[in-house]
């Protein structure tokens, strides 16, 4: 090896020497580190702040939000690190942030629940005046602006009783024992999201001894 090549060999394992030591005290380029933090939960329609605790001793990154998959709502600005979200869509929305310094692009996410607006239900009981060994019928409607996707119908007061489901939304009893009994109606939405409780009341009394025609007719003798 001439001298000429030594030289130049010194220099360049100075230079990768360096490059490592810079690289390995954080005196030189380093990755980004962003987090991307959202509230856990939001409601349609509703506009939300989103933002990212970042460390970055190097250049100032570009930076990108988007929701995975695509179409999930808008941002206020999808460029800045701090901005807002409004959903367009229910369920669990994924928002990932992207940075880039000019060399590597590094991503993270975090994730918003946004739940059904809208779910509501009624509930029709019929009758809600009955003799003991009537059936009693329920039906759950949905009546809010975000359709329910299911019903639930338990019982919340007086003796218990079996209740028979039919259809979703649809179930009966049959009227035993005289009594005063309860019962509400839950709607889930799309998402999973449950409606306030819709609740009915029937009374049920002993039946009416039947007429034996013992009783002398008016006018007769």
């Amino acid at each position: 090896m001439t001298d000429s090549n030594r030289r130049q060999y010194l220099h360049l394992r100075s230079a990768m020497t360096i490059a490592l030591a810079y690289a390995l005290t954080g005196s030189g380029c380093t990755r980004i580190t962003h987090v991307p933090q959202c509230p856990a939960e939001a409601a349609p329609g509703s506009t939300v702040d989103i933002t990212a605790t970042v460390q970055d001793p190097g250049a100032t990154p570009r930076y990108f939000w988007e929701t995975v998959p695509d179409g999930g709502g808008t941002f206020g600005d999808a460029r800045s690190v701090s901005t807002t979200f409004a959903p367009t869509a229910t369920g669990p929305i994924t928002l990932q942030l992207s940075a880039a310094d000019g060399l590597f692009l590094y991503v993270n996410s975090c994730v918003i629940n946004v739940g059904d607006s809208g779910v509501e239900v009624s509930l029709l009981v019929n009758p809600t005046d009955a003799a003991v060994g009537i059936g009693v019928l329920f039906t759950c409607t949905s009546t809010g602006s975000t359709p329910a996707v299911d019903f639930t119908i338990t019982q919340t007061g007086g003796a218990t009783v079996e209740i028979i489901d039919i259809l979703p939304g649809v179930a009966s009893f049959d009227a035993d024992t005289p009594g005063t009994f309860t019962f509400q109606c839950v709607g889930v939405g799309p998402s999973g999201t449950l409606s306030a409780p819709a609740s009915g009341t029937v009374v049920v009394t002993e039946a009416a001894p039947p007429d034996t025609g013992g009783g002398r007719p008016p006018g007769g003798r």
